[in-house]
């Protein structure tokens, strides 16, 4: 991917497309796509234009135009986009 980063720790924002795969603390907000991979632990809100959920966020999403949690991915907190996909075996803690 261009522009893709994989994260261990961080706090903060961006822009490109960002995969977690490790922990992440504080508020995110990226132009571009945040990637949540199954090992990716997200604490706080994310704000991004696209968010792909495998792991686990805890915290609001605004994903500006579309978000999908896939079947290992969890979310706990409230969603705000234009498209939402939830794969059979996702979770979602909150609305929509």
């Amino acid at each position: 991917m261009k522009n893709s980063k994989a994260l261990r720790r961080i706090s903060g924002g961006g822009e490109g497309v960002v995969q977690v795969e490790g922990i992440v603390e504080g508020e995110i907000e990226l132009k571009g796509a945040m990637i949540v991979a199954a090992t990716g632990r997200v604490k706080g809100p994310v704000t991004a234009d696209v968010v792909q959920v495998a792991g686990h966020i805890e915290g609001g999403v605004l994903a500006r135009d579309h978000m999908r949690l896939e079947k290992t991915g969890s979310l706990e907190g409230d969603v705000t986009t234009v498209s939402l996909v939830v794969e059979d075996g996702g979770r979602l803690n909150g609305r929509s």
